[in-house]
């Protein structure tokens, strides 16, 4: 056997030396590198696409951004310019028409937005054609200033009517040439879509191409790497199954690449040398076992002839120590009872102390309990308190809101009898009155829409008024429930109490219990102690003698398995053999 394990020792000793050569081969190139430098275009590829995407989508952004703060706001300032001007002539006309001041006031309101218009498109940036026509306009407001509202202050109404008709004449121009603008700018906001539109399909195509290109290359490298991967691992396949169907009598395979493969090929070289050596040692160390199995046999045999001699001599000293130790073993049996009845009565006055503390625990939590329920139901004692007033103060708000839907009605009456009044006065200017008229209609039925929409709100105010009473009433009745509810808590939270005060005694009274039967268990195990020792000593006596005659039994025994096991080695020895011999060396 020493012989066998230093032979196999050595076969791992050179197995070890000849795999820290192989490490350290030079010139070592992955199949990693190899993967990488394969997919390294493909990655190049994919980079570049990825750069004109970038720089493509940022074109177009910068195009939209320019649609978006320049031509669309420029467009909407145009606009806005021209309905301010509108405005501005309305203003105006109805100021000289009507003498109201309100007018004039809207009419400078306009003209500050007009202004502001013009200060955004200037820091935007405008056209020449823009900047001559808000010239153009800040000429036609001067005027509309001095020859109309200036002229209508100084008593000549007349002239500021005439004037008005020419400056609305060239006002109409003004704004005509505003929406013109605007339409212009809407062309060219077009016109830069369908660039941006065409720039996309551009990009696009270029994308469709290169990911072309990138799906070619990557198919021709993965057919590429494949091969130079797969040839060599098929050539070390076919070398494994001929290992594995026994024929070792083969050339080494050739190392022609210094990645994984390669090594793979120098390590199924190295295996077949090593497994070629280790059958050759195992040859003769099979060919030395089967010599020594014999002689093993021999002596065997005369061992366990001597060792069969003295079992029967110790028997018969057994027999007659086993008699006295029963009597001391049958007392033993007998105190191990009582004590097992004196546990299992000392466990169960545990387990009704155990269910007493488990009891005493959920009474601790119910009046824990209990008392959150209580803090909880002061706490919406407090709320609904709160609720109640709030609502109380929303009835007092609602008949505000109704003293203030009376004002506004008497306002609406006195409103609408004023638009009777001028449409009256219009009537009697005759063909200088109909506009005056027609504002004089409009006020009227504006005056009625307040006094419909006033006549709602009343009738809203009341029907809150009515539900927040009903509440503050609901409120009030669930104010006193809760109140029964928290002094109902308080009696359950003292029932508790006295739970806990009378389980707490009960406990008491179990741990006295359970002391009196832990000291009655502790004499009677003291008892069977004494008891267990004198079986004991006898036991030791018998088992002493036992102990003679089964070491010589056991030797015996060991004797015939060591002749058995000598003839199965031989035969081992022999199927060793046959193995070896069915590999081709």
């Amino acid at each position: 056997m020493e012989f066998i394990l230093y032979e196999y020792q050595e076969l791992i000793r050179r197995d070890h030396k000849k795999e820290s050569v192989m490490k350290k081969r030079a010139g070592f190139k992955s199949v990693k590198s190899r993967l990488l430098s394969a997919f390294g275009v493909v990655v190049l590829l994919v980079i570049a696409l990825g750069v004109y995407t970038i720089l493509s989508v940022h074109a177009v952004n910068q195009k939209t951004q320019e649609i978006v703060e320049t031509d669309t706001q420029l467009m909407a300032i145009d606009l806005k310019l021209a309905n301010t001007m509108a405005g501005r002539m309305s203003a105006v006309r109805a100021y000289v028409l009507f003498g109201d001041e309100q007018y004039k006031e809207e009419f400078l309101t306009l003209t500050e937005s007009g202004k502001a218009l013009q200060a955004e498109a200037e820091k935007i940036g405008s056209s020449d054609e823009f900047g001559d026509l808000i010239d153009h306009m800040i000429n036609w407001r001067k005027k509309l200033t001095t020859d109309v509202i200036d002229m209508y202050d100084s008593n000549r109404k007349e002239r500021a009517e005439q004037n008005l008709s020419e400056l609305s004449i060239e006002g109409n121009d003004l704004i005509a040439k505003y929406h013109e603008i605007a339409d212009k700018r809407e062309k060219l906001t077009n016109a830069h879509g369908e660039e941006i539109i065409s720039s996309g399909k551009e990009t696009l195509t270029w994308i469709a191409v290169v990911l072309f290109l990138v799906l070619v290359i990557s198919i021709v490298a993965a057919l590429f790497t494949a091969s130079v991967i797969t040839n060599p691992i098929k050539r070390v396949m076919e070398r494994m199954q001929l290992i594995a169907e026994g024929d070792l009598s083969h050339e080494p395979l050739a190392v022609t690449s210094r990645d994984e493969v390669g090594q793979l090929a120098a390590a199924t070289n190295e295996m077949s040398e090593h497994t070629r050596e280790m059958l050759n040692g195992i040859n003769e160390v099979s060919s030395s076992v089967s010599a020594h199995s014999e002689e093993l046999t021999q002596s065997s045999t005369e061992v366990n002839a001597a060792s069969q001699q003295i079992a029967v001599t110790m028997q018969e000293l057994t027999s007659g120590i086993e008699s006295e130790a029963n009597t001391a073993t049958d007392l033993a049996m007998m105190m191990e009872r009582f004590v097992e009845r004196v546990e299992d009565a000392n466990h169960k006055g545990e387990a009704i102390q155990q269910t007493s503390k488990n009891v005493l625990e959920k009474t601790a939590n119910g009046a824990q309990l209990m008392e959150t329920s209580t803090e909880q139901m002061q706490r919406i004692d407090a709320i609904v308190q709160e609720a109640v007033t709030k609502i109380k103060g929303l009835d007092v708000q609602s008949q505000e809101i109704s003293k203030l839907v009376v004002v506004i009605k008497d306002i609406a009456d006195q409103t609408n009898l004023l638009a009777l009044n001028a449409a009256i006065e219009a009537a009697r200017a005759g063909e200088h009155g109909k506009g005056f008229a027609v504002v004089a209609e409009e006020v009227r039925k504006l005056a009625e829409q307040v006094a419909v929409s006033v006549t709602d709100i009343t009738g809203i105010v009341g029907t809150i008024q009515t539900e927040s009473s009903s509440v503050a009433g609901s409120l009030e009745s669930g104010y006193e429930e809760v109140e029964k509810g928290t002094a109902q808590l308080k009696t359950t939270r003292e029932t508790f109490g006295d739970i806990s005060n009378a389980v707490n005694k009960m406990t008491t009274d179990i741990n006295v219990i359970s002391q009196n039967l832990e000291e009655v268990k502790a004499g009677s195990e003291e008892m069977s102690e004494s008891v267990e020792e004198i079986a004991a000593i006898s036991e030791q006596s018998a088992a002493g003698v036992q102990q003679t005659a089964a070491a010589s039994q056991q030797t015996s025994s060991s004797m015939e398995e060591v002749a058995g096991s000598s003839v199965q080695l031989a035969h081992l020895a022999e199927n060793l053999n046959g193995l070896v011999r069915e590999f081709k060396l």
